[in-house]
């Protein structure tokens, strides 16, 4: 799986991050410079190209082993979106309530250092209010 060098997605380990909220799938599948690029549901359902990508989902090109985990800027519940929910969970985690893992915890480190802090609570913060736009 190969990111277009304008797309602005990544590939870390088995992360695709960079992508924003509230893409489709095919916006998705054109930053990529393989033509048979798939994406699922985490249940392994086709997605449709009008349908959004959210955090969780899988990326694959056709006839590949490899699969990679979308990692949607901010979206660390998999809606495809960021809102109240988001700052809710990320809030829980740093109180050690409710543990971020995987693509959720990479979806809001924001200042990728392995860690969520308030460094990255207050960047969710400034999303939501339109502070900082994307």
């Amino acid at each position: 799986l190969e990111p277009t060098t304008d797309s602005g997605y990544s590939i870390k380990g088995e992360f695709v991050k960079g992508i924003k909220p509230s893409t489709k799938v095919s916006d998705v599948k054109a930053g990529f410079t393989n033509a048979d690029v798939v994406i699922t549901n985490a249940d392994g359902s086709t997605k449709a190209d009008s349908d959004l990508v959210g955090t969780g989902c899988k990326i694959s090109v056709l006839g590949a082993d490899s699969e990679y985990t979308a990692v949607v800027i901010g979206d660390c519940d998999g809606n495809a979106l960021i809102d109240s929910t988001d700052i809710i969970l990320i809030k829980r985690h740093i109180l050690s309530i409710e543990a971020l893992v995987d693509a959720g915890f990479e979806a809001v480190d924001f200042d990728d250092n392995g860690q969520i802090d308030s460094t990255d609570y207050i960047s969710m913060k400034r999303i939501v209010l339109g502070i900082v736009k994307l």
